[in-house]
């Protein structure tokens, strides 16, 4: 279970294969199913952003579900991100070689790029 910002929690289903799209319920008083249509077949990583919104990364980019969609939305994150949310709301993307950082709202976010780099 993932509260997202808004205190609402998700339950993200694990899925054997680790690449396929999850099931996704919502609470609304009792777990509601979530459909995703549109969704992409293979994701990475999931993070509960609020708004009623579920951020999707994986092969095909980075998008929400929300009102039972996906919607692609071309955030910067590539495959090889991992999606998390920071306490204050914040989407982090860790990569192998640098942190994205998105600081907004819902799925109005501003992306920032940190690489670290050895001395």
């Amino acid at each position: 279970m993932r509260p997202d910002p808004d205190g609402q929690a998700w339950l993200v289903g694990d899925r054997r294969d680790r690449g396929g799209f999850p099931s996704v319920w919502r609470f609304h008083g009792g777990w509601t199913p979530v459909r995703a249509d549109g969704h992409p077949e293979e994701i990475s990583s999931v993070a509960p952003i609020g708004g009623g919104l579920l951020a999707v990364n994986g092969p095909a980019g980075t998008g929400v579900v929300g009102e039972d969609r996906y919607h692609a939305l071309g955030w910067p994150p590539g495959r090889d991100h991992y999606l998390t949310v920071l306490p204050d709301g914040t989407i982090a993307a860790r990569g192998p070689a640098d942190f994205l950082l998105a600081t907004g709202r819902y799925a109005d976010r501003r992306w920032v790029r940190v690489a670290l780099e050895a001395a």
